[in-house]
Order: structure tokens, then C-alpha cells, then sequence
């Protein structure tokens, strides 16, 4: 062999080792940080929110340099931002996009989330009317026969070129908590079609710009189960939708005070016994909350509620991990980002000791989640004195120091992640 071949072959060969070495590490970098912040709509109470018909990012005090001089106190400068077509009625003209472009100018880098769309689309949530036109193949669909859909695609393209050449915005989430319905589309089918043609619409100009997109699951984001198989109108499977934009789609999911969809937790001795009277409760929580029922010690019991409810949560995140990464044909190196954490100040029932069961095991569940490759969005505010989120709606209220300590329980980085996995307390029924 010449000594040029050899040198090719040692070249080749370290090649090979780089990318051997350096591919899964390079990969099991995602494009979000471990921990970020949700900012909605300020509004006064849930309802306003809903129907905002005019961006309330920054009011009650809070401007872009305020909202990131706080947020920066525990190095946080990412955000997720929504929009719907009401923000847009005006175009480029829009506050909408003045106040992303301050959020910006201000340092923030962000991901923008579509929220409701059509509100006479069937379901608070739905981004167009699927009812009347997911039934239409998505190559078919014009502004006579698919007016909402038409305006989805119009207000994503807009936005997409609108920001197309800032690096601040990181991409998009086009889907949240989405729930199609049709009278002849199964949700799974039709969410796939939409999905194809959302991709086949915007997926190019956000590769060409550098951009990712997140795609939740159904039933808002907590099952993916249900868009196995299912193909698009181009016959491509979720896996081969991933497979195409690889690196550029991550999936995401949402988690709240739920243990799946449709059981909220129960947070007191009553609610104990209203969901063991319950007929639908799941056979596999009836034996743990019947131990909690029949504690005769007050205190214990409280600390095997807690107990309960963290290891409910986790075995159900791990669960939904699995599954997301699955059904989308990616594994663990793929990151995941959880765009809705909710683990509220009065869902704890005002415990929020720095070492109690609620802070510690809020801590516990935010850092399993960063070990298994996951971002978390957690609530910047939700408007209400006990309701979710680290900061009041108004910028200059008394900080609460029941917010005040979730907030160090989120931020806390210095524990080992799996601490609470080696070392289960004696009263948990989770084993590693």
C-alpha cells in the first residue's frame, strides 16, 4: 500500500471516529434550553385571555427590559410566545408583531405557539374549522372551500417570513393542544393530513431560515397514541414526516395536575373519597389512595398524598416520554420539549416550605425531566393571586413567597437529577 493510501486511510479513519464520537453528542443537543418560561396574554381572569383580541404581553407594568432584567436573576432568556388570528387582523401592521420585535430587541429568544384561531371552529383550541373542512384533502383546500384553513396557512407564512432573518425567533409550535373534528376524518387521520400539509406549506422556508417546529400530540398534547399509523394525504407515517427534517422537528407534550387525560388529582382527604366512589377511577390508583384514606395519622397521611401524587406524575411523564419518541420514530437523544408544565402554588394547598413534600418534589420532578433529555416551559403568570406562575400579573406586586420558593425549586440546579430516584422516600410506591 502507497504511503498516500495510508494517509487516506488514516484520514478516513479519524473521520470515522468523529463521527462516531462527536454524531451522539452533537445530537443530544436540542435547540432549547433545559428550563424556559411561558408568557401569555396578561389578562384579568381566563376569559379575558381567551377572547384578547389585541396582544397583552407587556402591560401592567411589565416592558421588555423589565421582563428580561427579572427573568435573567435565574438565567432565563427564552420564551414561548402565542399568537391567534385576532392578533393578526391587521397584518404586518399588528401590535402583535411590535411586541415581539421588543421581546426581541430586548435579548429574548423565543418560539411562537398558534393558539385558538376560529372561534366558531369547534373547540376553543382549534386553529381552523376541521369540522366543516378537515374533510377536504389538503391539496383541494382553497379560500371558497377552506376559508379558515386558507387564513392558517396565510397567518404561519407571514409570520414565518416576517422573521425569517432573526435568529431570536428559534421556530415554531403550529399546533397546541389541537383537537380536530370531523364527521368523517378519525382525529389521528385528520390531525396527520393537517400536519403533511402544514410541513409541506412552511417546512421549507423554515429550514431554508434555520428555524425548528414542535409538534404536540392530541388530546392537548398528553397522547401521541393515537397518530400511530396513520397516514397523511401523501401517505407518509409520523416516523417519515420526522425522518425528512431531521434535526429540524422535536415532538412536545404538556403536563398539568393530571395523572393522564381526565384525572385531575385529588388534593385532600375528600377528594380521596370522592375518587374512591368514583366508578371510572383506574384499578391501578384504587390500592394507594385506599392506604391514604385509612391513615389514622393526619401529618403521615398529608406526606403519603404527596408522595402520591409525585410518583403518579413521574411514572406518568416517563410514560408519555416513551411514547411521544415512540410514535415520532426518534429516541432519547432526540430532545423532547414539555411547552406546558403546570404544577401550580394552589394545586400544593399553600405547602411550599423550602424542604416541604410540594417543593421538593416539584424540584425533583423539573430535574427528571432535564436528565431524561426534556426542556420545560413552566408559566411565567397565569394571572390569579394562587394561580399558576412565578411573578404576579402586575410587575410591581409584593413578591408571594409561596412563588418565591417554586421559583428556586425550578431554578435549582445544583442537586444530582436522580437523587429522588436512588433514594425513593419510605413512603413512595414508585421503585426505579
Amino acid at each position: 500500500m502507497s504511503r498516500v493510501a495510508r494517509h487516506e486511510l488514516r484520514w478516513l479513519a479519524a473521520l470515522a471516529w468523529c463521527w462516531l464520537v462527536l454524531a451522539p453528542a452533537m445530537a443530544e443537543e436540542g435547540p432549547l434550553p433545559a428550563r424556559m418560561m411561558n408568557v401569555m396574554p396578561w389578562g384579568d381572569d381566563e376569559q379575558t385571555r381567551a377572547v384578547s383580541v389585541n396582544t397583552v404581553y407587556l402591560t401592567h407594568g411589565w416592558t421588555p427590559e423589565n421582563l428580561r432584567a427579572r427573568l435573567a436573576e435565574y438565567g432565563i432568556d427564552t420564551l414561548r410566545v402565542k399568537w391567534d388570528a385576532r392578533m393578526l387582523d391587521a397584518g404586518l401592521d399588528s401590535r402583535w408583531f411590535r411586541d415581539i420585535e421588543a421581546l426581541s430587541d430586548a435579548g429574548f429568544k423565543m418560539v411562537i405557539s398558534c393558539h385558538t384561531h376560529e372561534p366558531n371552529g369547534g373547540g376553543r383550541f382549534q386553529m381552523y374549522d376541521s369540522v366543516n373542512e378537515g374533510a377536504i384533502p389538503v391539496a383541494r383546500r382553497n379560500p371558497r372551500n377552506a376559508p379558515t384553513w386558507t387564513r392558517f396557512i396565510h397567518d404561519h407564512r407571514l409570520i414565518a417570513e416576517h422573521f425569517k432573518d432573526d435568529p431570536n425567533i428559534l421556530g415554531y409550535e403550529p399546533f397546541n393542544e389541537y383537537a380536530p373534528s370531523s364527521k368523517t376524518v378519525r382525529p389521528g387521520r385528520l390531525y396527520l393530513r393537517d400536519l403533511g400539509g402544514w410541513l409541506d406549506a412552511l417546512m421549507p422556508l423554515c429550514v431554508q431560515s434555520g428555524k425548528h417546529v414542535w409538534i404536540e400530540g392530541l388530546r392537548a398534547g398528553t397522547t401521541f397514541d393515537e397518530l400511530e399509523g396513520q397516514r397523511d394525504d401523501r401517505r407518509r407515517t409520523l416516523p417519515e414526516l420526522f425522518a425528512m427534517y431531521r434535526g429540524r422537528i422535536f415532538p412536545a407534550i404538556h403536563m398539568y395536575n393530571w395523572y393522564g387525560p381526565g384525572y385531575r388529582r385529588p388534593e385532600n382527604l375528600n377528594h380521596v373519597r370522592d375518587a374512591l366512589a368514583n366508578p371510572r377511577l383506574p384499578r391501578a390508583l384504587r390500592p394507594d389512595l385506599l392506604a391514604i384514606a385509612k391513615e389514622p395519622d393526619p401529618a403521615r397521611r398529608q406526606q403519603r398524598l404527596h408522595q402520591y401524587h409525585f410518583d403518579q406524575r413521574y411514572q406518568a411523564m416517563v410514560s408519555l416520554l416513551d411514547e411521544a419518541r415512540r410514535v415520532c420514530g426518534v429516541d432519547e437523544t432526540t430532545q423532547v420539549w414539555l411547552s406546558e408544565a403546570g404544577t401550580g402554588v394552589k394545586a400544593w394547598t399553600g405547602d411550599a416550605r423550602p424542604d416541604g413534600f410540594a417543593a421538593t418534589h416539584f424540584r425533583a420532578m423539573i430535574r427528571a425531566a432535564n436528565a431524561r433529555n426534556v426542556s420545560v416551559a413552566f408559566w411565567l403568570d397565569r394571572g390569579t393571586a394562587d394561580g399558576w406562575g412565578f411573578f404576579a400579573r402586575d410587575a410591581s406586586a409584593p413578591a408571594d413567597p409561596r412563588r418565591l420558593e417554586y421559583r428556586r425549586a425550578f431554578f435549582e440546579t445544583a442537586a444530582d437529577p436522580l437523587d429522588f430516584l436512588r433514594h425513593p422516600h419510605d413512603l413512595s410506591t414508585f421503585r426505579p
